[in-house]
């Protein structure tokens, strides 16, 4: 059964249900994920009151993720020089990739 919008809890009952509260570990972060995950799936439209919810959570979850390292901002041959460093790999270890010493040594310049 779908719940109709007139079936959909009230601003209070979802603070019951999930009590937003700061976030400090990975656990609490992919509780208040599910949460966001099970809002957004639904298929209607949301209330005032899910979406003021939903925006409380967001929030807290942003809040949280600011606190983490940042994932560096690398692409293409930058990022796979970081991971070849990271892995300890050689080039001539992408050979089999790229097949081809030259097309790696082309890559690295």
């Amino acid at each position: 059964m779908i719940l109709g919008i007139n079936d959909a809890p009230s601003y209070e009952g979802l603070i019951q249900e999930f009590p937003p509260r700061p976030i400090h570990n990975d656990s609490q972060l992919q509780a208040a994920q599910n949460r966001i995950d099970a809002l957004i799936d639904l298929e209607r439209e949301l209330t005032s009151d899910e979406s003021d919810y939903l925006d409380i959570l967001g929030t807290l979850v942003w809040e949280y993720e600011q606190t983490l390292e940042p994932i560096p901002d690398i692409n293409g041959v930058e990022l796979l020089k970081v991971l070849v460093e990271e892995r300890g790999l050689r080039q001539k270890d992408l050979v089999p990739i790229f097949k081809a010493e030259s097309i790696v040594s082309d890559v690295f310049k």
